[in-house]
Order: C-alpha cells, then sequence, then structure tokens
C-alpha cells in the first residue's frame, strides 16, 4: 500500500509541473494572474493534498 501511495504522490506531482496540465488550469492565454505566480501554487497544492491523502491511508492503516 505505501508504493501505490508513494506513486499516487509521484502521479499527483507529475502532473502538477507538467505544462500540459497548466493549460488545463489557466488556459493558453497568459494572464497577470500567470505572472502572479499561479503556475506555481498549482503544483504545491496537488503536492499537499497528495500529503494529506497519503498521511490519511497511513493512519488509517495503524489504527
Amino acid at each position: 500500500v505505501i508504493d501505490t501511495a508513494t506513486n499516487t504522490v509521484a502521479a499527483t506531482v507529475a502532473v502538477g509541473f507538467s505544462p500540459e496540465a497548466f493549460g488545463l488550469f489557466i488556459g493558453p492565454a497568459p494572464t497577470s494572474l500567470d505572472q502572479a505566480g499561479i503556475p506555481y501554487l498549482l503544483p504545491a497544492a496537488a503536492l499537499g493534498f497528495a500529503v494529506l491523502i497519503v498521511l490519511g491511508r497511513l493512519r488509517r492503516q495503524r489504527g
């Protein structure tokens, strides 16, 4: 199960950092939000959610 969790985090990070994924969220046109650092917030948010999911699964296993 830990391997699955690790793969989930890796996949989430890979999607978060891929330009194609940014295109889905931000759209093809550059915006002021894009220049304000939104591209760095999305992968950080994706990684944060992945960590919470992994921690929740590990905690559920032990309990």
